[in-house]
Formats: C-alpha cells, sequence, structure tokens
C-alpha cells in the first residue's frame, strides 16, 4: 500500500487528506473508494479513522481520509465563522467533486 498526501478546495479553505492505495493497483485501473471521515473533536490521524482504512485497504480498497474544517491540518476559518453540520457536509462533497467519485453510498459503521 502507498499512501499520498493530497489538498482539497472548499469553500475558500484548503483540506487535507491522504489516499491510500493498495498494492498492485495498476496505472489506469479503476477501483472502488471509501471516503472515510472522522468524528467530532478529531482528525484524519486518530483510531477512529486509522483502524477502518487499514482493514479497508488490506481488502484492496482505495482509501481517502482526510481532516475537516478546523480539525488537524486543514485550514481554520476565521473569526466570526458559524460552524455548522451542513458545511462540514458541504467539506465531504467537495472532496468527492475533487476526486470524481461516480455513487456515493452511506455506509454507517
Amino acid at each position: 500500500m502507498t499512501e499520498e498526501a493530497v489538498t482539497f478546495p472548499s469553500a475558500g479553505l484548503k483540506l487535507s487528506g491522504v489516499v491510500h492505495v493498495p498494492a498492485g493497483l495498476r496505472s489506469g485501473e479503476r477501483r472502488a473508494a471509501f471516503l472515510e471521515l472522522h468524528g467530532f473533536g478529531s482528525n484524519k490521524t486518530s483510531s477512529n479513522t486509522m483502524q477502518p482504512t487499514k482493514v479497508l485497504s488490506e481488502l484492496g480498497y482505495v482509501v481517502l481520509r482526510f481532516d475537516m474544517r478546523g480539525c488537524g491540518r486543514s485550514h481554520i476559518p476565521g473569526a466570526g465563522f458559524a460552524w455548522s453540520l451542513d458545511r462540514m457536509v458541504d467539506d465531504m462533497f467537495a472532496v468527492a467533486d475533487a476526486c470524481a467519485f461516480e455513487q456515493i453510498e452511506d455506509i454507517d459503521a
């Protein structure tokens, strides 16, 4: 498995992420991918994202984990920013759009 640091734009902010590519993936080969989201007060390097990422990668899936706005290495919105769950969902869709995901399924762990 290889890891590559990536960034994504979302509402004028830069979000920090890591793509995990399984061993044996050939150039141009398409595989199913998972977008691994961390919980509130967490980030992309916490155990609640790392353990599922490890398992999914070992099963041969591409996995992308990223820090939501204001978390980990992603940019922090300015003073007076109105935090909301909707804005975090916007971040998720910004990342999915940047990756050109064809379909998104909600899998509740």
